[in-house]
C-alpha cells in the first residue's frame, strides 16, 4: 500500500514536470496517425472488395465443370456464409424460324448476393432493379431479342420448354468476364433447368456457388478450403476483374506502406521525447541513488509513471483515430458513390498494439541506462552520448515494430525492403556525420562569427545533430517515399484508364467483312481500329506430355487445360505487349505465349506446346514471353502464333474501338447490317474502374498529408530535445556581449545545414528505395526522379528552420540573468 501511495504520489509530481508532455503528446499521434490509417485502410479495402463483389455477384465464387460438392457448400453454411447456385450453359434460342446462340445462366431466388440485376421493359429503356425472373419465365439480352425479332411479353422456345420473356437484361452483376467469350445472355430460374432438358452427361454447363458475408469469414473459409479443391476454382472479390484486382493489390500494398511510414515517423517522435526526458531526470535519479533507493525501485517509479500516463494517452489516441478516418472518410467516400464500410476492431487493436510496443521500445532501454550510470556521471552537465546499445536499441525496435505490422497486413516483402532502404539511410548518414563532426572538432573554417560558433555548436553536442540529423532523414524518407510511389501508381493507373481506351469490342466478324467494316468505322471518325483474328483451341500437350490440373499448384492451369483456348495469330507484336524473353518470329513452327500463361505452367523460350482446332494438331516451339498490359482494354491473347504456323485455319475476327456518345449511336446502325457480328459495350464497367480510381487516388493523396503531419511532429520533438542547452549557451554568449540577431543566424545556419544534409540523403534513400519497390511490390513502371535529392535537401532545411522558428524562436530573446539564474537553481 506504501508503495501504491509513493508511486501515485510521484506521478504527481511527475505531471507537473515539462518533459513528460512532449512524450505523451508523441504517443498520442503516434497511436492516432497508425488507427487512424488503418482504419481508413481497412474501410477503402473493404469497400473495393464490394465493387468486386458487384462484378461477380458475391464476395466469393467457387467454379466448376462439375456441380460444385455438397461439402463445400456445408462448409461455407457452417462459417455463417450466404451461398447460391449458378448453372451456367450455351444454347440456342429459338423463335418461328429465327434464333441466336445465346449463354443461359439459371439462378436462385436469392441471385445475386452482391449487386444489382437489372432490366427494362424496352431495348432503350433505362434498367431498373429486379429480383430473379419468375419460374416460367426469362430475362434475356437486347442483342438476342433484336436477332430474334421479340419484343418483352413473347414467348421463346429454350430446349423443351417455351418461356415468356419477362424483361430485357440490362445489367448483370455476374457479367464481368473474357470480352472474347461474352455471348448474348438469357437469364432463368434454375427450377426450370430440369425440365429445360438441357443438362444432359455430355452438356458444356459450367456450375458455380456464389458466396457472401463477412471479409474476414470469406477468407477464412477460402484458406480452409483451397486444399480441398479438385477441378473447383476458388475466386474473391477482389480478384475478379483483372483491372480491378490490380489496382486492390498495390492499393493495399501502398497503404502497407503508408502505415509502416506514419508509424516509424510517430515512433522517432516518442524515441526523441523520451529522450528528451530522460536526460531531464538525470539530477532527480542521482539524487535517488545517493539517498539509498535502488536502481529497481526508482526503474518501477519512472516506468510506472509512464504506465500511468501512457495508457489513456493510447486509449484517447484510439479514439481520435477513428474520428481521423471518419473525417476523411466523409469526402473520399463521395467518390465511391456510397458511404464506405464502416471499419473493424482490427485497427484499434493495432493502434494499441503499435503504441505500447513503440512507448516501451523507446522508453524502457532509456529508463534503464538512465538508473544504471553511475550518480557521479549523472551530476556531470555533459551531454550524454549514445553507446553502441543505444544506438542499436532504435533499429531493434523499429524492427519490433516492422514485424508487427507484417504479420497483421500481410505485407512481408515491403516490410523487409523499406526496413532494409531505411537501415541503410540511417547508417550512411551516420557515418558521414561522424567524419564529418571529427573534421569540424579538428579543424573549424570560417572567417565570420556565425560560421565559425554554428560549426562549433553543430560539433558540440555530436550525440544530438546526429540523432535529429538521421530522425530529419528518415522522416523525409518516408514522407517522399510516399509522395514519389503514390506518384507512379496514379500515372499507371491513368496511362492504362485514358481518353483513348476501347469502350466497344467488335465480335465474330467474318474475314470477308474486315475490310468493309475498316472503311465505315474510319468514315465514323474511328480509324485506327486493329483487327485480329480469333480462334478457339484445346490443349493437348506440353513438350509432348499430357497435361493435367494435379501437376501444377496455380488453380488457374485447371481452367487452361480442361477449357477452351482462345488465340490468334500476327506477324507483328501486337500494341500493349513487349517481349521479355526469346526474340520474334524465326524459322518453323512458333508460337509467343503470355508471361502469366509462362508462369502457370513454368514454360519458357525453347519449350513445345499442341493445340488442337477440331479435328487439326497444331505443335510450335515456343519463341519468345510476352509482358502483356491487360489493363489496356486492347484485344490481347495468351497465344499468339506464326501466321505461317497455323496457315489455313478457320477463324473469325475481333477489334477493339473507342467511340464517344455520337459515333457509338451511328455504330449501331452500322453493325445492325451485319447481323452475325456482336458488339459489347463495357462503358459502363471503364465508368465504374474510373470511379475506383477516382476513389483511391483521393485516399492516397490523405495518407500522404498524414505522413507529412507526422514527419512535422519528428521535427518538433528532435528541435525539443535541444532547446534546454540552446537556451543555457545563449544565455552564456549573450552575457559575453553576442547580439540576439547572431545568434539567431548562428541558430539557423546551423540547423539549416543539417537540415539539408538529413533532406539530401533522406531524398537519395526514398529514389533508390522507391526503385526497389515498384520492382518487386508494385510491379510499375519507376520514373526516377532523379532530382529527388536535391527537392530533399530543400526542403529539409526549410522544414528545419520553421520547426527552428516554432520551438526555439523564444531561446535566444529569453533575458540572459533569467535563464542562468534557472540553471543555477
Amino acid at each position: 500500500m506504501n508503495l501504491l501511495i509513493t508511486l501515485l504520489r510521484h506521478a504527481r509530481r511527475e505531471w507537473r514536470a515539462a518533459e513528460l508532455k512532449p512524450v505523451l503528446a508523441a504517443l498520442l499521434v503516434a497511436v492516432t496517425a497508425a488507427t487512424g490509417v488503418l482504419a481508413f485502410t481497412d474501410r477503402v479495402e473493404r469497400a473495393l472488395n464490394a465493387r468486386g463483389g458487384e462484378l461477380i455477384g458475391g464476395d466469393a465464387v467457387l467454379s466448376s465443370r462439375q456441380p460444385i460438392p455438397a461439402t463445400l457448400v456445408d462448409q461455407a453454411s457452417a462459417a455463417g456464409l450466404q451461398t447460391t447456385p449458378v448453372v451456367a450453359f450455351p444454347t440456342v434460342l429459338f423463335a418461328g424460324e429465327a434464333s441466336v446462340l445465346v449463354e443461359v445462366k439459371a439462378v436462385a431466388d436469392d441471385y445475386p448476393l452482391r449487386g444489382q440485376l437489372k432490366t427494362a421493359m424496352t431495348a432503350t429503356g433505362l434498367g431498373a432493379m429486379a429480383a430473379a425472373p419468375a419460374t416460367g419465365t426469362a430475362y434475356i439480352d437486347a442483342r438476342a431479342l433484336a436477332a430474334l425479332q421479340l419484343e418483352v411479353g413473347a414467348d421463346v422456345e429454350i430446349g423443351n420448354a417455351r418461356l415468356r420473356v419477362a424483361g430485357v437484361l440490362t445489367e448483370d452483376p455476374e457479367g464481368a468476364g473474357s470480352f472474347l467469350t461474352l455471348a448474348p445472355r438469357a437469364i432463368v430460374r434454375i427450377e426450370d433447368v430440369t425440365r429445360l432438358g438441357l443438362l444432359g452427361p455430355a452438356s458444356r454447363a459450367f456450375h458455380r456457388l456464389l458466396i457472401a458475408g463477412p471479409i474476414a469469414a470469406v477468407e477464412g473459409y477460402a484458406e480452409s478450403v483451397r486444399p480441398q479443391l479438385k477441378g473447383q476454382r476458388l475466386t474473391l472479390a477482389r480478384d475478379a476483374e483483372q483491372q480491378l484486382a490490380e489496382v486492390g493489390r498495390q492499393t493495399r500494398a501502398f497503404f502497407g506502406l503508408a502505415a509502416l511510414a506514419v508509424l516509424w515517423l510517430a515512433a522517432l517522435a516518442i524515441a526523441l521525447t523520451a529522450r528528451r526526458y530522460t536526460e531531464a531526470r538525470r539530477e532527480v535519479v542521482a539524487q535517488l541513488r545517493c539517498f539509498g533507493l535502488s536502481r529497481r525501485r526508482i526503474l518501477l517509479q519512472l516506468g510506472a509513471t509512464l504506465g500511468l500516463y501512457g495508457l489513456p494517452a493510447i486509449a484517447l489516441g484510439i479514439t481520435l483515430g477513428y474520428g481521423l478516418q471518419a473525417m476523411i472518410a466523409l469526402g473520399v467516400g463521395a467518390l465511391f458513390n456510397e458511404t464506405l464500410p464502416n471499419p473493424g476492431p482490427r485497427a484499434a487493436l493495432l493502434g494499441a498494439l503499435v503504441g505500447v510496443l513503440a512507448y516501451l521500445s523507446f522508453t524502457l532501454p532509456a529508463l534503464a541506462k538512465l538508473t544504471a550510470t553511475a550518480p557521479s556521471t549523472l551530476l556531470r552537465q555533459t551531454e550524454d552520448r549514445l553507446g553502441l546499445r543505444e544506438w542499436l536499441a532504435y533499429p531493434a525496435a523499429l524492427g519490433v515494430l516492422t514485424l508487427a505490422i507484417w504479420l497483421l497486413t500481410g505485407e512481408g516483402q515491403l516490410g523487409i525492403i523499406a526496413m532494409i532502404g531505411m537501415s541503410v539511410l540511417a547508417l550512411s548518414l551516420a557515418g558521414v556525420m561522424w567524419l564529418l563532426l571529427r573534421a569540424i572538432r579538428k579543424h573549424t573554417p570560417g572567417r565570420s562569427f556565425v560560421t565559425r560558433q554554428a560549426l562549433r555548436q553543430f560539433a558540440s553536442r555530436p550525440g544530438t545533430t546526429l540523432l535529429s540529423a538521421v530522425s530529419l532523414a528518415l522522416a523525409l524518407a518516408a514522407v517522399l517515399l510516399l509522395g514519389v510511389v503514390s506518384g507512379d501508381l496514379v500515372r499507371q493507373w491513368r496511362s492504362g484508364l485514358d481518353q483513348d481506351t476501347p469502350n466497344r469490342f467488335l465480335l465474330n466478324i467474318q474475314p470477308d467483312q474486315t475490310e468493309t467494316l475498316r472503311a465505315q468505322l474510319a468514315d465514323l471518325g474511328i480509324g485506327d481500329a486493329q483487327f485480329y483474328p480469333f480462334a478457339v483451341a484445346r490443349l493437348v500437350a506440353i513438350n509432348g506430355t499430357k497435361p493435367t490440373p494435379e501437376a501444377y499448384t496455380d488453380p488457374r492451369a485447371a481452367r487452361f487445360i480442361d477449357g477452351n483456348l482462345n488465340l490468334s495469330w500476327s506477324q507483328e507484336l501486337p500494341a500493349a505487349n513487349t517481349l521479355i524473353a526469346g526474340s520474334w518470329w524465326s524459322e518453323g513452327p512458333e508460337v509467343s505465349i503470355a508471361e502469366n500463361w509462362a508462369r502457370t505452367f513454368n514454360l519458357g523460350v525453347g519449350d513445345r506446346l499442341t493445340i488442337s482446332v477440331g479435328d487439326r494438331e497444331i505443335e510450335a516451339r515456343i519463341a519468345n514471353v510476352r509482358k502483356v498490359d491487360w489493363d489496356s482494354f486492347r484485344v490481347n491473347f495468351f497465344l499468339l502464333f506464326k501466321p505461317q504456323t497455323v496457315a489455313g485455319l478457320d477463324s473469325t475476327w475481333v477489334t477493339s474501338i473507342r467511340a464517344d456518345a455520337e459515333q457509338a449511336r451511328q455504330l449501331g446502325s452500322v453493325i445492325r447490317s451485319y447481323p452475325n457480328i456482336t458488339l459489347i459495350d463495357v462503358d459502363a464497367l471503364l465508368t465504374r474502374i474510373l470511379g475506383v480510381v477516382d476513389a483511391v487516388v483521393r485516399s492516397l493523396s490523405v495518407i500522404f498529408w498524414c505522413a507529412l503531419a507526422a514527419a512535422a511532429t519528428v521535427l518538433l520533438a528532435a528541435l525539443s530535445v535541444s532547446a534546454g542547452a540552446r537556451r543555457f549557451e545563449s544565455a552564456l554568449w549573450r552575457s559575453l556581449g553576442a547580439s540576439q540577431r547572431t545568434l539567431q543566424r548562428t541558430q539557423w545556419l546551423e540547423l539549416g545545414s543539417v537540415g539539408a544534409l538529413g533532406g539530401g540523403f533522406g531524398g537519395l534513400a526514398a529514389l533508390v528505395t522507391g526503385w526497389s519497390l515498384a520492382d518487386r511490390v508494385f510491379q510499375i513502371d519507376y520514373a526516377a526522379p532523379w532530382w529527388l535529392p536535391l527537392a530533399g535537401a530543400a526542403l529539409g532545411a526549410a522544414l528545419s528552420l520553421t520547426a527552428a522558428w516554432l520551438v526555439l524562436r523564444g531561446v535566444s530573446a529569453t533575458p540572459p540573468a533569467q535563464t542562468l539564474r534557472v540553471g543555477a537553481d
